[in-house]
Formats: structure tokens, sequence, C-alpha cells
């Protein structure tokens, strides 16, 4: 059996893999979801460095396990267990980025969102705010993030979607091939993703070998949308040689 860490995107927090947890526990996995600092509504934002703090938090939880973890981040959290995975490579079985920005050293995710076809729709539906942080504007979650999930779902996540600090999308990661490089990584592509287009996924894979991939016919949050099979692609990435 394996240990999960799920790593959840922007505006969102432990709650969006409810369902992949009850899967994953069902099979005997043991499975964290641990909020990033300063992203719940109780929480002072990490306004300063938030990347560098995050990815500090979610290393020293990996560090306390006694095997090696399987990192899922989703959106995101590409950029956090990238990171994570420079700190602590030898505590890592794999990387799975989720719809996930997959960055090479020094890049930011602003620099790739900005060349998106869709970056005019993306900055209209968000909400800058004073004091250095943003959210996703309500009227625009169906539309960008759960465009293949049941309505159910999205009510469930209009009431729980956070402030992101704006720092996290323009701050640069800093990673190396001997330390990063080292992990085994796979790629979950979201066929209908209308917040990170597919031909993007697929550009931000292009630069990096022997990136395991498999696709999902669906938006950007499959962990609604599509849970069982979102499950059955991380349990295949976990036993792939």
């Amino acid at each position: 059996m394996a240990t999960y860490v799920l790593i959840a995107g922007a505006w969102h927090g432990s709650w969006c893999w409810v369902e992949v947890v009850r899967m994953l526990e069902a099979a005997g996995h043991r499975v964290l979801t641990p909020n990033l600092l300063g992203t719940q509504a109780e929480d002072e934002p990490e306004t300063t460095e938030p990347l560098q703090r995050w990815a500090e938090q979610i290393a020293d939880i990996v560090r306390q396990e006694v095997d090696e973890v399987v990192l899922v981040g989703h959106s995101r959290a590409g950029l956090v267990i990238s990171e994570v995975a420079e700190r602590v490579p030898e505590k890592i079985d794999l990387l799975v980025y989720l719809a996930a920005y997959l960055l090479q050293d020094g890049q930011t995710l602003n620099d790739w969102a900005q060349r998106a076809h869709n970056a005019d729709a993306m900055t209209n539906a968000v909400a800058f705010h004073s004091d250095g942080t943003c959210t996703i504007k309500p009227e625009f979650l169906e539309k960008i993030f759960y465009n293949r999930t049941s309505a159910h779902f999205i009510d469930f996540v209009r009431a729980r979607t956070v402030p992101e600090p704006i720092a996290a999308f323009m701050s640069p990661i800093q990673i190396s091939h001997e330390r990063f490089g080292s992990v085994r990584r796979g790629y979950i592509e979201c066929l209908q993703d209308q917040a990170i287009p597919l031909e993007m996924q697929k550009a931000m894979q292009a630069p990096f070998p022997n990136v395991m991939t498999v696709q999902l016919d669906c938006d950007h949050s499959p962990f609604f949308s599509m849970p069982d099979e979102l499950v059955s692609a991380l349990e295949k990435f976990r036993h792939a040689e």
C-alpha cells in the first residue's frame, strides 16, 4: 500500500479531495491532504514568498513519513510539488501533475498563463484585492473549472473557495536536474480543461524526459467530475516501471 500526499490548487483546500480520499483509503492506502499555510479563511494569508513557505511546509510533512510518498499536485500545486521534490527527492516515489503547472527552473506560473489562448478570459475571471490576494469570481467557477461536473459539487465548491496570494503566481521555481530531475513523474491531462488548455498541458511536459501520461476526458477538476478514473490513473502511474 502507498502513502499519498494530495495538494490542492489555487482557491481550493483539502476538501476538494474528499471523493478521492474515500476511494484511496478504501483500497488500503494512507492519504494526507494538508492545507497550504495561509490558504484557509481563518488564516492570515502568506503573501510574502508563499511558494517557498509552502514547499518547506510540505517537505517537512514528507520527511516525517517512514516510506516514500506519492505526491500529487493539482493546477497551481504543480509548482509546490516540484519545489518539494527539489528539497526531499529521496522521500518521493512519484510526482503526479494533475492538469498542473510543470515548470522549468526559473519559470513562473504567470509566464505560462500569459501565453495561453485563454489568458484574457482567465484574467477577467479573477478578482484582485488590495491585501495582495485574489479570488476566482463565483460566476466563473463552473465555466472554467467545473464544466463537466454536477451542480451538486459546484455548489459545494462555491461555498468553500478562499483567497490566494498573488505572489504565488509570480514566484519563479528553483529546481535542479540532480534533485528534482531524479524523481519519477506522471502527468494527468484533462481533455476538456478550460483553465489550463490541453495544448499548454502538453507544452509544459515537452522539455522533460520520461513523463508518463494519462488522459482523462474531463474538466479541470476530475476529483469531482471523474474521481474513479482519477484514482485509477494514480494507481497506474504508481505501478508503472
